[in-house]
């Protein structure tokens, strides 16, 4: 029997076209065209196409997050599918895997790519990426499936990947770990010893609307205690600092944090490094003050766990085990 691949398409640069005036415009292509442009005719695979969403991933939102969830949670209980591929825009790229891989246990892959060239660009990279994850896909997953990107013929954990370059199409890579494999012609070839890691997985919120509200402040030389007091003024559930070296900030800043972590915000310190950990209680004094350290999760990585997390519990100690 041929293997069955869902292809969930949420538009983005894969799916753009270019401007009469220059440059191009996301999300212009429905799904089905998007495929008819990968080769994959002579694959021996069964792809069917759904179109989720039509944006620009600077667009991407949480209610399509949920929706995306869903409809793989879905096509895992009916039976529907071998593998599941989602055609996504690469700003947010990396914070939708992070997501995904932490919502879904799956017996089948879930592989995310896009292009960072418009789809009728002459030099269009989109369908090569496209091809490379309905093969990826297609991989039979022997009951633990994972979440992972496939770009510029490089295989990514979700845990590990981010995106390292605004314009240039070697845009992600795994900094903390390198990536699992690549793809070369029809072959899948994994680096020996390298494996995506497991991970708590979280029950998908019953809507977007219900999800805890959690925002990010960059940390930066000079910082005016004004603007964190005025994100904290918003009256949201968490905050994480994306902060300088292990997770810091201006003592000033770190006061108005520490005030609003004894008034029921949930803080966590991240990092605004590429890589490396934020360790608790190192230069700041977590206990003190009240926050969580986030560990080997970025500033990003750490919105969407601390959001997850808030779902299920505001208690300050049980959070921070869900981080280290």
């Amino acid at each position: 029997m041929r293997r069955r691949i869902l292809v969930l398409a949420t538009g983005g640069t894969i799916a753009g076209r270019q401007a009469a005036h220059g440059g191009y415009q996301a999300g212009q292509m429905a799904g089905q065209a998007l495929l008819a442009q990968a080769g994959l005719e002579n694959s021996g695979l069964h792809v069917e196409v759904e179109d989720i969403a039509c944006v620009g991933s600077q667009d991407m939102s949480l209610a399509i997050w949920h929706r995306l969830a869903a409809r793989i949670l879905a096509a895992a209980a009916q039976g529907e599918v071998d593998g599941v591929v989602v055609a996504h825009g690469t700003d947010t790229l990396e914070e939708t895997a992070f997501f995904l891989s932490r919502v879904l246990r799956l017996p089948f892959h879930v592989v995310l790519t896009g292009a960072m060239r418009p789809a009728d660009a002459a030099d269009a990279d989109g369908p090569v990426n496209l091809r490379h994850a309905v093969l990826l896909a297609a991989e039979p997953a022997a009951g633990d499936g994972q979440v992972m990107v496939v770009f510029g013929g490089e295989i990514h954990a979700a845990q590990w990947v981010r995106k390292i370059a605004a314009s240039s199409l070697r845009a992600f890579a795994s900094p903390d770990a390198g990536p699992l494999g690549v793809v070369i012609g029809k072959d899948i070839c994994w680096t020996p010893g390298m494996s995506a890691p497991h991970a708590r997985c979280y029950a998908l919120p019953v809507d977007a609307g219900s999800w805890p509200k959690v925002g990010i402040l960059y940390a930066y030389a000079g910082m005016d205690c004004a603007q964190v007091q005025a994100s904290l003024d918003l009256g949201w559930d968490g905050w994480v600092l994306a902060g300088m070296g292990n997770g810091n900030a201006p003592q000033a800043c770190l006061a108005a944090l520490a005030d609003a972590a004894r008034q029921g915000t949930v803080v966590v310190r991240s990092r605004r490094c590429l890589t490396g950990w934020v360790t608790r209680a190192a230069e700041v004094d977590d206990d003190a003050m009240g926050f969580v350290a986030a560990g080997l999760y970025d500033a990003l990585q750490a919105r969407t766990l601390l959001m997850l997390a808030m779902a299920e519990t505001r208690e300050r100690s049980v959070i921070q085990a869900h981080f280290l």
